[in-house]
């Protein structure tokens, strides 16, 4: 119970997470149906 003593506890701000992504859009271009269509993208946690 060292807490209720007013040790002098700080609280520390932790920052949400943040989605950002390399590109919002990619143009796949023509694809046959059934066929498949790839993209590569990057996702980072700027939070």
């Amino acid at each position: 119970m060292w807490f209720f003593l007013g040790c002098g506890v700080e609280s520390v701000a932790i920052p949400y997470p943040k989605m950002v992504l390399s590109s919002t859009e990619h143009d796949l271009g023509e694809v046959a149906a059934g066929g498949e269509g790839t993209a590569t993208f990057t996702v980072r946690n700027d939070g």
